[in-house]
């Protein structure tokens, strides 16, 4: 979750106008007395993991017979890796996959579902073993970003080398963003 909030910081403090749509809905749910999740929020969290999954690659067992995949046969019980982060980037599923759009993911003006879902970019994995902590790790990610967007201005910062660790998700080494507070 941090990482996925760092890359929120950082993408949101280079996108200002996708930055105070979502601080202007959420101010108006606040004026309202209501604070529910904003599905805003959430699309900025899902187009973050699209863009820079915590976890960027994920493997299964094949099936226990041979499988044929665009050409290529794959043997059977064979361990096949994948990488989220060329998934996310795949044109194919994503159109102009390489800009941070959050939108992409919003339900059309009739409520109904968007072209683009977060399930195909599989940050979470996929099937019966997908991460047990989605539901969880979205509503705190969200809840966060939301009390941050409320309080603080994202700005980015450009003097700032980042490194990047990789374990079984990244980590960078800083996050060039500063949080300035807003004026009441």
């Amino acid at each position: 979750m941090s990482y996925t909030l760092a890359q929120a910081f950082y993408l949101l403090s280079r996108n200002p106008q996708v930055q105070d749509e979502a601080r202007a809905r959420l101010l108006q749910a606040a004026d309202t007395g209501k604070c529910p999740v904003d599905p805003v929020v959430l699309n900025i969290i899902h187009e973050t993991m699209r863009l820079f999954p915590a976890v960027p690659f994920s493997s299964k067992i094949s099936e226990t017979r041979p499988i044929e995949v665009t050409g290529v046969t794959i043997p059977a019980r064979t361990n096949v890796l994948w990488m989220k982060t060329a998934v996310g980037l795949n044109e194919a599923l994503f159109a102009d996959s390489r800009r941070f759009n959050p939108n992409r993911f919003a339900a059309g003006p009739g409520g109904e579902r968007p072209a683009e879902s977060i399930s195909g970019a599989m940050p979470f994995g996929a099937g019966t073993r997908h991460c047990v902590g989605r539901h969880m790790a979205e509503f705190l990610c969200t809840r966060f970003l939301s009390a941050v967007l409320r309080e603080f201005e994202l700005v980015a910062v450009h003097e700032v080398a980042v490194s990047f660790s990789a374990t079984v998700s990244m980590t960078p080494s800083a996050v060039p963003v500063r949080l300035v507070p807003r004026v009441a």
